[in-house]
């Protein structure tokens, strides 16, 4: 969760008008006036589902931040959409509003003053039901002085005879009544401070009803701070290292890292391994030479960029596969151990490192006997 920011303004209403279009349309003009700098939230909803609303007006920026076009099983006739635009210019504006199906449309016009002037949406949710409640979802504000808006829009069909209340702590918009008795679309809206906030609304239906409501957390201004840079660099520390004499040309190393990131590699050694966990990882070498290897190292880089520190690998030597008893060279000790090993699956006698004593292993110690490190 982001801090909370000591610079960020309450949000407060500055005024709101509603109206109901004259008839069935599919496109209609609302005029408002807004102050420089403020937020500007239009609700429209109609009863023929399903329908999609888009608001615009020259100079504003509207996005639709949440919307229900209704429709399920029982049928729920009602499509509702909520749009905003933030840091209005002041004056006089003409918003135009377009539905896809034509109907008698309501709206509300809001300006709230003390709202982030971008990113200004923090999150929304939004439902539809056909009962005698109401259940938008919660969200999540995670900042302190958060605008929560919410609006619902009801029918009277089936017999749904009742009312809408606000919930504790919201102040509500006077509600539109529609034609149709016991139909309203309703707003409402509260500051909240940091947490997980739902429904501002409680019906009061004699009969289950159609319902259609989302809700909507607006950012104060100041909004909500960006996350903390990350300026700290992985931290790597060996868990285990590399025998200092080995026959394995491939050999496995242990470090730990506390940050996930991409390994970069150093010296005689690399991997096919790029990719560290914020746990302990094993890298598998690729094939070295024989000889001593005192130049590897590793480092992780993090997502944001930090390096750790460069952790170097000990310095090892590889030896010949068939140097069994780790003298540094191939003789006839080294035979002796396969010999007797012959047959078993006993690593003291298993030159190529396959599992298993047998001719393949003979075959490596004839082309290796004599050499040494």
């Amino acid at each position: 969760m982001f801090p909370i920011s000591a610079s960020a303004a309450t949000p407060a209403l500055v005024g709101h008008a509603r109206g109901i279009t004259s008839g069935p349309v599919t496109s209609f003009n609302i005029t408002k006036s807004t102050t420089a700098g403020n937020l500007l939230v239009i609700v429209v909803a109609n009863s023929n589902s399903p329908t999609t609303f888009t608001v615009s007006s020259p100079g504003l920026s509207f996005s639709q931040d949440t919307s229900n076009t209704g429709g399920g099983n029982p049928f729920i006739e009602d499509s509702f959409s909520i749009w905003s635009a933030p840091n209005v210019t002041g004056g006089s504006h003409t918003v135009t509003v377009n539905a896809s199906n034509s109907d008698y449309i309501r709206w509300y016009a809001v300006e709230f003053s003390g709202i982030a002037t971008s990113n200004h949406v923090i999150s929304s949710a939004n439902n539809k039901g056909f009962s005698t409640s109401v259940a938008t979802g919660n969200i999540t504000t995670g900042q302190n002085d958060t605008l929560l808006f919410e609006a619902i829009r009801t029918d009277g069909d089936e017999g749904a005879h009742g009312d809408i209340t606000v919930g504790s702590g919201y102040t509500e918009l006077a509600p539109m009544v529609d034609a149709e008795p016991e139909q309203k679309l309703m707003a409402g809206y509260r500051v909240v401070t940091s947490g997980t906030w739902g429904d501002g609304f409680t019906l009061q239906m004699q009969d289950g009803g159609g319902w259609v409501s989302g809700l909507v957390a607006y950012a104060p201004a100041g909004g909500i701070p960006p996350p903390p840079i990350d300026t700290q660099a992985p931290t790597l520390a060996q868990i285990t290292a590399i025998p200092t004499l080995t026959r394995d040309k491939t050999p496995n190393y242990v470090f730990s890292s506390n940050e996930a990131g991409t390994i970069s590699y150093t010296g005689d050694c690399s991997s096919s391994s790029t990719s560290a966990s914020a746990s302990n990882n094993t890298i598998t070498l690729s094939a070295l030479t024989r000889g001593t290897h005192s130049n590897c190292s590793i480092r992780v880089t993090d997502t944001a960029g930090n390096q750790s520190s460069i952790l170097s690998i000990p310095s090892f030597t590889l030896t010949y596969a068939s140097d069994l008893n780790l003298d540094r060279s191939v003789n006839i000790a080294d035979f002796g151990l396969l010999n007797t090993n012959y047959g078993t699956t006993n690593a003291a006698g298993d030159v190529n490192l396959d599992g298993v004593v047998n001719m393949l292993d003979f075959g490596v110690m004839r082309t290796e006997y004599g050499g040494s490190v």
